[in-house]
Order: C-alpha cells, then sequence, then structure tokens
C-alpha cells in the first residue's frame, strides 16, 4: 500500500503531513478489496497545489485548502502533546482511536484553536472521496457501471442488456 501513497510529485505537503496522510487513509476508508490504483498522496497534493480544492467550508469563512493545512497540523501537534510519537508511528489501535476522537469532535482545545476535529475530518474525508470515486479502476469493484455518456441506458430491468452492450458470460452458456 505505502507505493501506492508513495509521494510520488509531492510539493505542497511537508513531510510530516505526508506521513499523517498516508496513515489517516487506510484507517478512513478501509478496503477489503484490496489496493486501488491511484496515488491518494499525489493526487491529494496536486489539487492542494494546484487551487483544484477551492471554495470555503461551508457555514464558516474558511478555505478548504487551509482547514486541511490547519488540521493536519493540529493532529501533529495534538499526536505529540498526548502520545509523544507522530500519528504515523502510533499502534494501529491507538491511530483508530484517535481518528474515532476526530470524528466525535473530540480534541484539546489548546491545539485546536481555528476549527474543529469533525471540521477537519469531514473536510479532510469529503475530499478524499472525490479522489477515489474517480478512478475508473473503483467503479466494478462498487458495483458502478460508469457513466451513461454517450448513450444513455434504455433497457431497465432484471437480467435485460441494452443492444450494445456484450453479452454476459451466463447468456453464452445458454446459447
Amino acid at each position: 500500500m505505502r507505493n501506492r501513497l508513495a509521494a510520488s510529485d509531492v510539493s505542497f505537503f511537508t513531510p510530516e503531513d505526508q506521513n499523517t496522510v498516508i496513515a489517516l487513509y487506510p484507517i478512513i476508508f478501509p478496503s477489503h478489496l484490496g489496493d486501488i490504483g491511484v496515488n491518494v498522496l499525489a493526487l491529494l497534493d496536486q489539487r492542494m497545489r494546484e487551487n483544484k480544492i477551492n471554495g470555503y467550508v461551508k457555514g464558516t469563512t474558511l478555505q478548504k485548502v487551509d482547514v486541511i493545512r490547519t488540521g493536519l497540523r493540529y493532529v501533529a501537534t495534538e499526536c505529540y502533546t498526548q502520545f509523544h510519537h507522530p500519528f504515523s508511528t502510533l499502534e494501529k489501535k491507538l491511530q483508530i482511536s484517535y481518528v474515532g476522537q476526530l470524528v466525535e469532535n473530540i480534541g484539546s482545545s489548546e491545539v485546536w484553536i481555528k476549527i474543529t476535529p469533525k471540521l477537519f475530518f469531514t473536510t479532510f474525508t469529503y475530499e478524499l472521496l472525490k479522489i477515489i470515486y474517480a478512478d475508473p479502476s473503483v467503479w466494478s469493484d462498487i458495483g458502478f457501471g460508469g457513466p451513461a455518456f454517450p448513450r444513455g441506458y434504455y433497457t431497465f430491468g432484471f437480467d435485460q442488456f441494452d443492444p450494445w452492450e456484450a453479452p454476459n458470460n451466463e447468456q453464452n452458456k445458454n446459447h
């Protein structure tokens, strides 16, 4: 998994941020499907660097990029304060427990000053979802047949196929 998440062209995130993202990803998105073919860290870094993550977080005056950058810094600070180690080096159980705290909006008020843990977690997760589900190699694993473009789908129903679709294996066995 580390190869998939390895920093190939990462310049927006600090090395510590990179390690935190790499460690957070499999906890937030555990998968029984195995590795996906997309380099999440490099794509997130590119989106942040090229200002493709733009706009403000709903209900705040904070830009999404700032929330993610600040949240990663706060995660690092809080982990050093609580556990005396970076998040990426903590035991898996401790990492999972800490992410649970983020989800529940539990964090040190001395650390989480500008944003809340939950605001960081939801903003960060939302941006990762865009990257993960934009990868066509994931589509078949989740049962998405791909976009309907250019023709759309005309046949809706169980075991019905559009005329341009290739027959499945069971149809070939019956013929």
